[in-house]
Parts: C-alpha cells; structure tokens; sequence
C-alpha cells in the first residue's frame, strides 16, 4: 500500500487536498497524486497519514480523525508509542481517548476530525459520560 497523505489548504476554499507531503520554499504542500506537478500549500497542523483502513461506510480514516467506536464512545485516531492495558509497548495506530490508548478495533464511523471539529469530541465525551450517569 502506498502512503496517502492530507492536509487543509491554506486558501479556504480549496479544503482537504490529499496525496504525499513536500517541503517547497512557500512552505509545506501536499503533491497531487493525480497530477505530479501540483503542489498546494496546506496547514502543517492538519497534515495526516491514512492509516491503510476504512469505517463502517467505506471512509478512508487518518490520524486526527474522530471515531465513534462501537461501544457508542467517540475516540480520536492517533500514531506514535503507547503502552496497552498491560503495559506492553507498541507503536503504531490507536484510539486515544482522554490519555488512554486503545487498540483500533471495529466497527466505528468517522464523525469528524479534531482539525475542522475539535468540539464533537468534547460533546460526544460529555453526552457519553451524561448517559453513564444516568443509570
């Protein structure tokens, strides 16, 4: 599988571009699969690597996105070290969810993103936590 990248444009009516990453002169851009020769400048903070899998409604997932999981909690997908429930360190993609790392396991639907609604994780956590108190 080759990586697949994407990033929000700098020009706000562009939106996500995808395809590899490349540091030009203007800055970082993202080089279009589909055309070689086009670069389009992106936030460096919204830059994102697919993660090779697809949700329950065949979307591609990256890091940064925000799953519901199918246990009803939302989770943002994350890369890096972590450590599981014994200890044990990987590194590679998880679900993060308030400081703890839990493996990517399914089903679960892309929501979101923390990039364009960094809130819907808030809300989801607290209508989550709401329910829990309920019973």
């Amino acid at each position: 599988m080759k990586p697949e990248f994407r990033g929000l444009a700098t020009e706000k009516k562009v939106g996500w571009v995808f395809g590899l990453p490349v540091m030009k002169p203007w800055g970082l851009c993202i080089q279009h699969e589909d055309d070689p020769g086009r670069f389009t400048t992106i936030d460096p903070a919204t830059l994102s690597q697919f993660i090779g899998l697809l949700d329950g409604e065949n979307k591609k997932i990256f890091v940064g996105d925000i799953c519901k999981r199918w246990d009803g909690v939302s989770r943002i997908v994350c890369f890096g070290r972590y450590l599981d429930h014994v200890a044990h360190a990987h590194q590679g993609f998880y679900f993060d969810r308030e400081g703890v790392a839990v493996g990517i396991d399914g089903p679960f639907v892309v929501i979101g993103n923390i990039y364009e609604n960094p809130k819907l994780l808030e809300r989801k956590l607290h209508e989550k936590e709401n329910s829990t108190d309920a019973t």
